[in-house]
């Protein structure tokens, strides 16, 4: 294994080489991706598998993500390479997120840390940062840790324990927290539910649980906030 730096290195000159690549018609791999999926280290989470280009060996954590550190560069450079190979695709976002999907419908979740964002490049994505910042790249299909239905305030109540990762935020994180959360508790998809379930994401993300009741009414957003996403 080479060091993150030479790595770095690597993935910024490929990257920037074939910067602009496209097939035909748009729909073939590019030489960006293709080499990532070539040359890349497996980076897998639950059942969902990346291949990325340069940083150092994959660390799995205790939740089930993934961590690559891309070490620090001299410049805004590439740091990292990251594709998937078909039918996945790479989604990446307007702050810099990212989702993997199959088909429409997100399966895992990419961001920079602690530093950089995603950038979209010919069907990968390409990480980011300003010059002399640590940053890497956090990886995970696991969004939610626990899912347990009880009795809050005398009604059914459904307290979700998101994973650190969906915790840090982001339009990734909302998506696949959302996405998870409605296909595992199929009770949850409900306007109300994903109301409160936003609400949690932008204001309370530090709390223990996020407690969700489909009794509740839907409100405005401003109502909302001022029930503590809770209203009644």
């Amino acid at each position: 294994m080479t060091s993150a730096d030479t790595t770095g290195a690597g993935a910024t000159e490929q990257a920037q080489t074939h910067q602009g690549s496209t097939g035909a018609t748009g729909s073939p791999r590019t030489d960006v991706t293709a080499r990532a999926l070539r040359d890349g280290v497996d980076v897998t989470s639950g059942a969902v598998a990346l291949r990325v280009l340069g940083g150092s060996g994959p660390v799995v954590l205790d939740d089930g993500s993934v961590r690559v550190v891309a070490g620090t560069g001299d410049t805004e450079d590439v740091r990292l390479v990251v594709a998937v190979a078909p039918p996945l695709t790479i989604d990446v976002l307007r702050d810099g997120t990212a989702l993997v999907r199959d088909g429409d419908a997100p399966v895992a979740g990419l961001r920079a840390a602690p530093e950089g964002r995603l950038r979209a490049r010919d069907g990968a994505a390409v990480l980011t940062a300003p010059p002399g910042t640590q940053s890497g790249l956090w990886f995970t299909a696991r969004s939610i840790l626990d899912l347990s239905w009880g009795d809050r305030e005398g009604g059914r109540s459904l307290a979700v324990t998101p994973s650190d990762w969906a915790r840090a935020g982001g339009l990734a994180a909302d998506a696949l927290v959302w996405a998870q959360l409605a296909d595992a508790e199929p009770e949850a998809r409900t306007p109300t539910m994903h109301a409160q379930l936003t609400c949690h994401q932008l204001g309370a993300r530090t709390k223990a649980t996020w407690n969700l009741e489909p009794w509740r009414p839907q409100v405005d957003a401003l109502e909302l906030v001022a029930a503590r996403c809770n209203p009644t």
